[in-house]
This record gives C-alpha cells, structure tokens and sequence, in this order.
C-alpha cells in the first residue's frame, strides 16, 4: 500500500509537471503572438501616423502673373500620401488643377508663411500672409480658412512705392476644385456661375506711401462670390495685362482686346455684398492739409426682384480752410451689363471708331442716384475779392432718376433737390441773390423736381412734374402729356430720331402758382419805386390782367376766364391754376403751333380752366 501511494504521487508529480510544462509552453506561444500583433499594430499605427501628417517644404505655384511660395506646408489628418500631395503643385501634370484638389480631403493645415508676388506692367506688388490655419477640407472644399497677419509692398514706376499692414483675414465655404476651374480653364458651353467662397472678413488693413500718405480700413467683409470661366481664361487675361509694360502705348486693336477681356472677366463675376467700414485718408504732405472720413462703403448685388445698390455714409473731408461732410451717397438699381456686353464684342475694333449705335449701347443703367446730409462750408475760389468768404450751404436730399433705358437713353427721369439752404450776404453782388436780398430775404431755402417718362403703350412722354419752390416765397408746377412720342424718338439713327420728333404732338398742360409771400415783397418793391401804396398797385394790376390779357390771347370765352382768373390772383394772391386739354385726342403739331399767327386762334383748338383760390 506504500509502495502503491508512492507510485501513485509520483505519478500526480509528472501530470503535474506536464500541464506546467504545457501551460509554460502555451504562454510562451501566447506572449510571441501578443507580441507580434503589438508590432503589427505599431506598424499599422506609424502607416497611419505618416499618412495623417505630412509636412513639404518650398513649395511654389507660378500662375504666370502670379508666384505662390510657401516655404512650408504641414498636413494633418490627410487622405493623400506625400507624393499625391506633391502632385497637386506640379505644374508638369497633365491632370487639370481642379479635378486634383477634388481628390483632397484633411483635418487641417498650417502655412506658417505665404509669399505672393505679381507683377502687372509696371506695377509689382509682393504680399506676405503670415500662420495660415485651413480647417476641414472635404473634396476639396475649405470649411475656414484664417491668416493672423500680413504685409505688402506694392513698387510702381510712376506712382511710387506703397507698403501696407493687414490683420486676421477669414475665409469660409471656399469651393478650390471650382475657383481653379475658374480661373485656369478657358469657357466652354456652360455659362452658369458657380459659388467661389461664402464670406471673408479682413480687419486692420492700413496703407502708407513713400511720402507719408496713409489709408485705413478697419474692417472689410463679403459675402456670396459666384464666378464662371471666361473664353480667354481669367489666368491668362492677367497675364497678358502683366506682359504689356506701358498699355498707353498698346496699339488701338490692342486696347480694344484688352478692354474686351476685362470686362467680360467683370461679367463673369457676382458679388452678393461687400463692405468696409471705419475709413481713413490722410496726407500730411498736402498743403491744405486734407483729411477724410468714411463711416461705411457697401455694396449690395441685384438679385431677382432685389435692386443692386452701393453706398457711402458718413463721408466727413476736413482742411485748413474748409469742410464737407455728406451723411449718405447711394447708387440703386444701376447695370453695367449693356456697357460689358458692349465692350466684349469690341474685338480689334478701336473703341474710337465704333458708331453712334454701338455708343449708345456702352451706355450703363444709371437707376437711382441719391446724396443727402449734405453740409459745406468751403472756400470761394471764384471770389476776386482778397480775403472773401467760404460759400456755406446745406442740401437736405438730392436725388437722380435716370432708367428704363430704350437704345441707350432713359426713358424714365427724374431730378429732384429738397432742402438747398443758404445764408444770402447781404453785401451779395451776384446777380439773381442780390434782387433776393434787395427784397428782404437773408436765407434761401429752395426745392425742385423735375420728372416725366414715356409711356410706351401710349406713344406718350408724360412730365408728371416741374416744380419749383422756396420757402416763404410759394411754388410753381408746370405738367402736361405729348403725343404721337414712339419708339422711333429713341432710335440711335439721328434723323430717324429727328423726323419722329417733328411728329410728336401736344395733348395738355396745367401750370399751378402758389403765392407763399414773395408776390406781397414784389408787389412792396414796386410799390416803392412808383411811389404809390400796395393796395393802389394792386388795383392797378389787378385791372390790367383782367383787361390786358383778354385782349392779347383775342378776347374769347377761354382767353377772357384766363384774364379774370389771374385778376382775382392778384387781388388775392393765393393759388391759380390754369390747365388746357385739346379738343382733338390726337393733340396739336409742331406744324399747327407754327402755322397759327394769333393766340386766339390756338385757344380755339383748346378746352381751358382757369381758377384762382
């Protein structure tokens, strides 16, 4: 039995022994292959690793008229191994920019510094952008971009050297596979306009000549650029502009291509809004010691029913011997589309030998041009006096209407000034404001319109107003419609232009005269060079126009309404109207106005109102 258990340990002891030893064994092969699969995956990892962060060095673009350097470019979280990445700056490779960058996608990258150097005839300018971040690249596409820092230097044979200073510059939504397309193809079929870039801002943007002149821009914005190929490339175009040395000199056919190029770059392009605020000019150099302000440069491009519109407020100019400050200054509703289209066409056709149709058609949509706030005091340059004055006057709102255009020319219009205020010296000379002063008055505050348009339908030109009118003195309104006004009155041939206007006819007028003081001054002044009172004068005015005008328009029925109409005025001076419609629809010609001798004969052919309130 002790023989028997001991056999029996020992025989535990080798099972034992055994499973350690295989246990040992297995471990061992557990331990290698963990081993193994952690150098794999370190392997795995450094592949990983060296694909998501790639740094290249002196990388350089060259556009011709532009070099891109950037002497370092890091990547991280790349797509692309290092060679692809290369291949998107090789300009050797005959896969198009466009098509490269779509294939571009990465976390982010850092350009320490980027060195931009152009040159444009003369004119060479080198701009450096400094700790460039590019954020989330997706196909190419850029969801932000930011530059801390920049400077440039801009060397121009006539005008100088000029140096700047710029702050943070950002940039979202830039599509780089479209803006290459863009820029380095030709256009082919396709005419729609692509979005670029959704908005960029740039602060702190600070200008200097050599000779101590300096602009400031505390801050730019823009939003919404769409642009499309054009039929020489937009790389290309600015080529060739850096080529030509001194483009005064360029041949007239040369002018004229180049002309054509850049505007139909400028109409290949959309802006949906620009602004810059916080504007500076200064030169101490300028004798009289000029300043200027701009509170805000907008721009706003039109869009369906939207108008496009662009606007200056708070324009402040400040001298030694003067200033000017005009609150607003705005331009709505105009097009350069007719003159681009126009200027594109030009060929090798000198611009100085296109005829009076095509110059017709250069001419831009004018729309809506409003100044208002206006408030100068100035020195009077014309004066021959030795130390005179400065010319002070105020204008509240003036405004310029001029669109509808037809062959070129407005066929809607409208002139306006509201609010034109001055101080009348008395001492004046000037003829007109001396008579004023002479009358009593010391301040002029004066209004006028001027308004009509053609009404197509009708073969009418409507003048819906011309007024005039000062305060304390009343107002006139001259109104009225022509006839027989048709397409041919704007035709660009000049006698065809002619020949319709000799056509035209007149359908009615009504002239309004409201007396607000000035016919009490008149009736005074003239009472004291006669010697006689003012009611007296008045009387005797009074029975002149009742009997005077009759017998000088022929004593009919309408001639005789008139002459009491303006007698009544007279006695009473409020508000006369006189208003005249011809009895024929079709109105009368120029020939039937030349061909009467009499006013009384005119009348004839006339219904007349006359009244006096």
């Amino acid at each position: 039995m002790l023989r028997l258990s001991s056999r029996r340990r020992r025989s535990r002891c080798l099972v034992a022994v055994s499973a350690a030893a295989m246990l040992a064994c297995g471990t061992g092969v557990a331990v290698a292959q963990m081993q193994n699969l952690q150098q794999g995956l370190q392997r795995a990892t450094d592949r990983l690793g060296s694909a998501e962060a790639v740094t290249l060095d002196n990388v350089s673009i060259d556009l011709g008229f532009a070099v891109y350097r950037m002497p370092k470019i890091e990547f991280s979280g790349v797509n692309l191994p290092r060679a692809e990445l290369q291949r998107l700056f090789d300009k050797s490779v005959a896969e198009p920019v466009g098509p490269r960058l779509a294939k571009l996608s990465a976390k982010q990258v850092r350009v320490p510094e980027l060195i931009v150097e152009q040159q444009v005839g003369g004119e060479r300018q080198i701009t450096r952008y400094r700790d460039i971040v590019v954020d989330d690249i997706a196909n190419g596409r850029i969801a932000s971009a930011a530059s801390t820092s920049g400077s440039f230097e801009l060397k121009d044979a006539k005008a100088g050297p000029t140096s700047g200073t710029m702050g943070r510059l950002t940039l979202s939504d830039l599509d780089m596979p479209e803006a290459a397309r863009t820029y380095s193809e030709r256009a082919g079929s396709a005419t729609e306009l692509k979005r670029i870039y959704g908005a960029f801002t740039l602060e702190n943007l600070a200008l200097s000549s050599d000779k101590g002149a300096h602009i400031k821009i505390a801050r730019m914005a823009g939003r919404e650029f769409f642009a499309r190929p054009t039929k020489a490339s937009w790389t290309e175009t600015m080529k060739a502009l850096g080529s030509m040395e001194n483009p005064d000199k360029a041949s007239p056919a040369e002018q004229s291509r180049m002309i054509a190029a850049f505007a139909e770059v400028f109409e290949a392009m959309q802006v949906g809004s620009m602004e810059a605020v916080g504007i500076e000019i200064a030169d101490p150099t300028d004798d009289k010691q000029a300043t200027g302000r701009i509170a805000r440069i907008a721009y706003t491009g039109g869009t369906g029913s939207r108008p496009s519109d662009m606007r200056a407020e708070g324009l402040d100019i400040g001298a030694k011997d003067g200033k000017a400050r005009i609150g607003l200054i705005a331009f709505t509703g105009f097009s350069f589309a007719p003159t681009f289209a126009e200027l594109r066409n030009l060929g090798d056709k000198p611009i100085t030998e296109i005829d009076g149709a095509a110059l017709r058609r250069l001419i831009p949509t004018i729309g809506t041009i409003r100044i208002s706030g206006m408030d100068f005091d100035v020195p009077n340059e014309a004066s021959k006096e030795p130390k005179p004055e400065n010319i002070k006057f105020t204008l509240g709102d003036l405004e310029v209407t001029a669109d509808k255009p037809l062959n070129g020319i407005p066929t809607n219009l409208r002139l306006g000034v509201q609010g034109f205020r001055m101080a009348i010296p008395p001492d004046t000379k000037e003829e007109g404001l001396q008579d004023l002063a002479q009358l009593g008055y010391r301040n002029l505050d004066l209004s006028w319109v001027t308004a009509a348009s053609w009404n197509e339908a009708g073969n009418e030109l409507v003048v819906r107003e011309m007024s005039f009118s000062g305060a304390q003195m009343g107002s006139t309104n001259l109104r009225g419609t022509f006839g027989g006004v048709t397409k041919d009155v704007f035709n660009p041939d000049n006698a065809v232009a002619l020949v319709a206007l000799f056509g035209a006819t007149v359908k009615n007028a009504e002239i309004t005269i409201e007396n607000r003081g000035l016919f009490e001054k008149l009736l005074e002044q003239e009472a004291r060079k006669k010697n006689k009172s003012v009611d007296d004068l008045r009387k005797e005015f009074g029975m002149a126009a009742a009997i005077g005008v009759p017998a000088m328009l022929g004593n009919s029925g309408s001639a005789k309404a008139i002459g009491q109409a303006i007698a009544r005025f007279v006695a009473k001076p409020g508000k006369l109207t006189i208003s005249a419609r011809t009895k024929d629809p079709a109105g009368l010609g120029i020939a039937d106005l030349g061909s009467v001798g009499q006013p009384g004969a005119i009348l004839d052919k006339l219904e007349v109102t006359a009244t006096a309130e």
